[in-house]
């Protein structure tokens, strides 16, 4: 008996969650946190995430996850070509911490939506 599939969801949003909070870039002594930026449009992406997986929608919190996804990555090349590339900035445990979490929703939900394909076959 394996981890449940939608308690892999809770902890990704959790953690995406936490990431938003902590800091994202270190630029020599400034740290910024992304919740300054886009961060409250990725916070209430999260909280249809969580919704949804609770709904035991798959297919919704796959697309809400794949939108955080790309406004984090976005925002993340953005602030950086903003920047120049500088060399000394750092991205911080704030963004691993988005990542992975929003790929731990994502892989939740694609598992959810691979076992109810199952479950329809048999």
């Amino acid at each position: 008996m394996g981890v449940k599939k939608d308690v892999l969801g809770y902890i990704g949003c959790a953690m995406a969650g936490l990431g938003l909070f902590l800091p994202f870039l270190n630029l020599l002594f400034v740290k910024i946190n992304f919740f300054e930026g886009d961060g409250k449009i990725v916070l209430i992406g999260l909280i249809i995430c969580a919704i949804f997986i609770f709904m035991k929608k798959p297919k919704v919190t796959l697309i809400s996850s794949l939108l955080c996804s790309g406004i984090t990555i976005f925002d993340l090349i953005n602030t950086l070509v903003k920047l120049e590339f500088n060399p000394l900035i750092q991205i911080e445990v704030g963004f691993y911490l988005i990542i992975l979490g929003l790929i731990l929703i994502i892989v939740s939900s694609i598992l959810i939506i691979k076992e109810q394909k199952i479950k329809k076959i048999s």
